[in-house]
């Protein structure tokens, strides 16, 4: 997370200067940073026939970043990267009544070509972006504590 974290302050840091490089119409670079909330689908429905409840039921929300560089190649032609990443922690209940926390994580790292009306005259800018890339989930179990007459112990 660390790295993570250094990777993007050095391209935030060193997207301005490359702003003041030449005296083109249009803007070479974009960045992007800000929150995100992505919903997840966690679990299979039950046996109950409602699919809406189902549907809605197994989906978690994570909270997190998304983030992007743009480097924009042409006016109407660009280069762009986007990471985002999702955090959320649960409680997790056993059917012997043991507990557990577990923390999961999402990141999705995408790259591909923006198309856009980059010139810095234009105040209506709609874009299509085509972005592939790999995402990446986690789940960390921590210790179970399992449930006793005298109290919790750890399993």
């Amino acid at each position: 997370m660390r790295r993570l974290f250094l990777l993007l302050l050095s391209i935030t840091c060193s997207a301005p200067p490359t702003l003041a490089q030449g005296g083109d119409d249009y803007h070479k670079v974009e960045v992007f940073g800000g929150y995100s909330h992505n919903r997840a689908g966690t679990k299979v429905g039950d046996a109950d026939p409602d699919f809406f409840r189902d549907f809605t039921d197994g989906r978690t929300g994570f909270n997190g970043f998304n983030a992007s560089v743009t480097r924009n190649f042409r006016k109407f032609v660009g280069f762009k990267v986007d990471l985002s990443g999702h955090y959320d922690t649960r409680s997790a209940v056993f059917g012997d009544g043991s507990t557990s926390e577990v923390e999961s994580s999402l990141y999705n790292f995408l790259a591909g070509v923006q198309i856009k009306n980059n010139s810095k005259e234009a105040t209506f800018k709609p874009f299509a972006h085509l972005l592939v890339g790999a995402a990446r989930g986690r789940n960390e179990v921590d210790d179970v504590v399992c449930s006793s007459a005298r109290g919790r112990r750890r399993c």
